[in-house]
């Protein structure tokens, strides 16, 4: 069994999501307009209230990786404790529900978006600590029924309506960087703007799309895994010593 605890604080925390649903981190607070901080490259950034007094930039040298992804093979036992963390490692939540499209939205959304987005996260999974991605994860609701159907696919958990990604990546800027330079990221995301935004085609479409962005520093990440693979998660980083 393993757990991942995290604290983020409100200040280094931004949540979006383009349906009024109250989904994630949208339990809690008061949701409120993204006004100007919306459509640009360091918006999720700006959305973050210390984002004027911090850089969130990684105290480890762009040479040393804070986390090297290993071979899921062998066990070790006993309890790791590990908390021993830089500042700034940024976790990201990127959420899709597809259970309420209609026949022409889900038409269109194959045609349109279905493929390159796949590809944006399948990128990110296969990238490592040379990209700043120290850890990838796509869960997904099994009783929220298929996407494509019985079509087999590379990522089979992105065949469900709805699934969520997780990520950490080095620092927020790694971050951002992969976002503004992949090609599978940034074609649909200005599609997506052009669609469902204002006037767009499918402006009063169903599918709901959130990302969460947090930056933890040192004491806000606290990590426990007993009797687990080696490598899952951050053992790769952990003291070799059990307890």
């Amino acid at each position: 069994m393993w757990r991942e605890v995290l604290t983020p604080s409100p200040r280094r925390s931004q949540y979006g999501i383009n349906q009024p649903h109250e989904n994630g981190m949208g339990q809690f607070g008061t949701i409120v307009s993204l006004g100007e901080k919306s459509g640009y490259w360091g918006c999720y950034r700006h959305r973050m209230a210390d984002s004027a007094i911090d850089k969130f930039k990684s105290p480890t040298p762009d040479s040393e990786p804070t986390c090297l992804r290993t071979q899921l093979n062998a066990s070790r036992s006993g309890r790791i404790h590990h908390v021993d963390f830089p500042d700034n490692l940024c976790f990201v939540v990127e959420g899709q529900d597809h259970s309420q499209l209609s026949a022409e939205e889900r038409e269109h959304w194959f045609t349109n978006f279905d493929g390159s987005v796949n590809q944006w996260v399948k990128d990110l999974v296969d990238s490592g600590p040379e990209a700043g991605i120290l850890d990838a994860r796509l869960c997904y609701e099994p009783g929220s029924g298929t996407f494509w159907g019985s079509e087999p696919r590379a990522l089979n958990a992105l065949n469900y309506n709805k699934k969520v990604h997780l990520f950490y990546f080095k620092d927020l800027g790694y971050m951002e960087r992969i976002g503004c330079l992949n090609k599978g990221h940034v074609d649909p995301r200005k599609r997506f703007l052009e669609s469902y935004g204002p006037g767009g085609e499918i402006n009063e479409g169903k599918i709901s799309l959130l990302v969460e962005t947090v930056v933890l520093k040192a004491d806000e990440v606290d990590c426990e895994y007993i009797g687990y693979v080696e490598g899952t998660g951050f053992m790769s980083t952990s003291p070799q010593s059990s307890i």
